[in-house]
This record gives C-alpha cells, structure tokens and sequence, in this order.
C-alpha cells in the first residue's frame, strides 16, 4: 500500500511539473523570452488534399505543434536549469560550467590548457605571410597594425574544472608568446591588449563576468580608447578623446551574457554586479585616418565603436559580416566569399590597415583574409 502511494506521488508529482507551464500560459505568466542560441524554425503547416494523402500534412502538424507549444521552452528551461543546478552541467555543447558556476566556450580551455598546439613552423609562416602585407602596404603609403585581444581563460584559469587540468598535456611555450617573439624579430607593429587588460583589473575595473564569453563592454571601450591614444603616437594621427565610466546597471549588455544566454535557463545572470560604459566626447579629432579592420568578434566591441566615433569611413569586416560607414550612415550584411565583396576593393584606399587576432585563434589568424590579399594581388593593382 505505501509503495503504491509512493508511485502515485511520483507520477503526480511528474504530471504537475509538467503542466507548470502550460497552467502558467493559461495565466498569462510565461516562463522566458524566447531560447538562445540557434533554433529552426518551423514553417506553418500547409493543408492539401495531396499532402494529406501522402501523410506529409500530419507530419507538419506534429513538427509544427511541437515547436509552437506554449509549454516547449519552458520545459527545456526547467531541464537545462536541474543540470546546471544539480550537476553543473550545461545544456550548450560548448560550453563548460567551471568552479563558482563561471561558464567558459570550451574552445578557449583547450587554447589555455594547450590541448591544441601551435607549432613554430607555423607561427613562422605567418609571420612571413604579414611581412610580405606589410611590405605590399607600406609600398602604397599605407600602415598595418596587429590587434592582439585576449581570453578569459588566461585570467581566469584558476576557475576551470579540475578534470580540464588533470587531462591537459603538459605545457609549452604558449602560442601567444611564441607568436609576439616572432612579431618582434620583425619591423611589424602590433597593439597588444593583453597587459592593458591585466592594468585594468588591478586598478579594479570589471573586465570578465561569470556569464559572458568575451571582455566586458565597460574595459573593451577602455581598450579603444587606448588603441586610439597608440595610433596617435605610432602614426600622428588624431581620433576624438573621450572620457570612459563604468556605470552599475541592473540588466547586463547583451556581450556581458552572450554565454550565458546560451544555456537556457530558468534563472537570470548571476554576476553580483554588471556595468555599462559611459562615454562622453571632449575633443573630436582632426586627423582621422580611413580604416579597414578585419578580424573576429573582439573587434566589435574596441575597434568598431572607436571607428564610428572617429566620423570617418571606413570597412569593418567580423568573420563574415561587414559594416561600411562614413560617420553618417552604414551599410551591414554578410558575405560567403572575400571575391565576392565589393566592399573588400576598399582596403586599398584605408590609411589604415587593422587585423585583429584572437589568442584562441591565433592558427588561423585572419580566416584567410591574408591569404586572400597576397593571392589576389589586390593592393598590387
């Protein structure tokens, strides 16, 4: 008798969790604004009487009814949230929930833990490939500077799952290191952002949170303006000076949940304090060069902002996105192929000639933009 009633209060128990939602729909309470990450979406079933026939339509209406129940995110909210809460476990194949519930992309533990290596032949081999770009441009009367940004992980490690270390081969000189030895040896200029970083977090400015992947908003506007001020200095440029305040907010900014945003949980971010930059202008600039930049999502973040203050045009290019601007107005979209932008011709007129490279990403530096200039011939027109 008791072991029935104990099966019947599991049952009940499984039935009223799984009806949460739909009771709490029906209230006009829903439980999350929609999941993150990449989801499908379902078309609308179309009725024929051949697709009935063919039993196509009541596959549809199933796929369809699926995706549109009220209860769907809800219910995967509340599974994602037992693994991460029980388990510490992530709903995100990516991703990784370290110690003190920090989330890290797993791409970045294996470039700190060294599970991929980089080798010097292949460091070597690039930088040839940017002696030979810089060789092209500084012929054309253009500059080119390399844009060093960081990981989490390198600051952070001290939050990686004990299994992560345990497994990690055992440590080299860092592609990283091996990389800004190589640089040095030759006549290229380079900003490095990594030791700034490392400045800011001693001065107690907030550079990482728990929920995002990448720095946070308030230190990569700082990061900016420092790449500003270096390019002034290398160059004699002016770009405009302004000031930059981390102020408290309640809601983080989009970069400083990105990760989080992933996992799908019933909970918010968790960070105990989020900030936003303030930034105000005090002298615009006088001698604005024309800019293409191209690297990954780092860029986004430092370079792209610190273009659009600057006022004048230029070409940004993020993996395969593109903005072009000229201090009034933009032009955005994607593209599959570097020949196939018409936006590419502009790194020819650019003063100014930024690559950005990721210390994850450092063996594919570019994603074959460089190769893509020194093949094409493209600054040799």
């Amino acid at each position: 008798m008791i072991e029935k009633a104990r099966k019947v209060g599991l049952v009940s128990l499984f039935l009223f969790l799984i009806f949460i939602p739909w009771l709490l729909s029906l209230a006009g309470i829903h439980l999350g604004n929609g999941l993150g990450g990449v989801t499908v979406a379902v078309p609308e079933p179309e009725l024929s009487v051949k697709s009935v026939l063919e039993g196509s339509w009541q596959e549809s209406v199933e796929e369809w009814t699926k995706s549109e129940l009220s209860v769907r995110e809800p219910l995967i909210r509340m599974g994602n949230q037992v693994v991460f809460s029980l388990f510490d476990g992530s709903a995100n194949q990516y991703a990784t929930i370290g110690k003190e519930n920090v989330i890290f992309e797993d791409v970045y533990l294996e470039a700190q833990l060294q599970y991929d290596q980089v080798s010097e032949e292949e460091i070597e081999i690039l930088a040839g490939k940017l002696e030979e770009l810089n060789r092209q441009l500084e012929a054309n009367g253009q500059h080119l500077v390399i844009f060093v940004t960081p990981m989490k992980t390198l600051y952070w490690e001290e939050y990686a799952p004990d299994v992560w270390e345990w497994f990690s081969p055992e440590r080299t000189v860092s592609p990283y290191e091996k990389l800004k030895g190589a640089i040095e040896e030759t006549s290229l200029t380079y900003y490095d952002s990594v030791p700034f970083i490392q400045q800011l977090l001693e001065q107690g400015v907030t550079c990482w949170y728990k929920t995002g992947n990448h720095w946070s908003e308030w230190s990569a506007m700082l990061v900016a303006q420092d790449l500003s001020d270096f390019l002034e200095e290398t160059y004699g440029y002016d770009f405009p000076e302004w000031e930059v305040s981390g102020v408290p907010v309640d809601t983080p900014l989009d970069w400083d949940q990105d990760v989080f945003k992933s996992l799908n949980l019933l909970i918010g971010p968790y960070d105990e304090q989020y900030y936003a930059p303030e930034v105000s202008e005090r002298e615009a600039g006088s001698a604005v060069p024309v800019v293409f930049s191209q690297g990954g999502s780092f860029q986004h973040q430092s370079v792209l902002p610190m273009l659009r203050y600057a006022g004048n045009r230029f070409t940004y290019l993020e993996n395969m996105e593109y903005v072009c601007g000229n201090g009034q107005e933009e032009q955005k979209g994607t593209f599959s192929a570097f020949e196939d932008l018409e936006a590419v011709n502009t790194v020819r007129e650019a003063d100014l000639v930024i690559l950005e490279v990721n210390l994850e990403s450092i063996d594919r530096m570019s994603f074959g933009f460089i190769d893509y200039l020194l093949d094409s011939g493209i600054l040799e027109q």
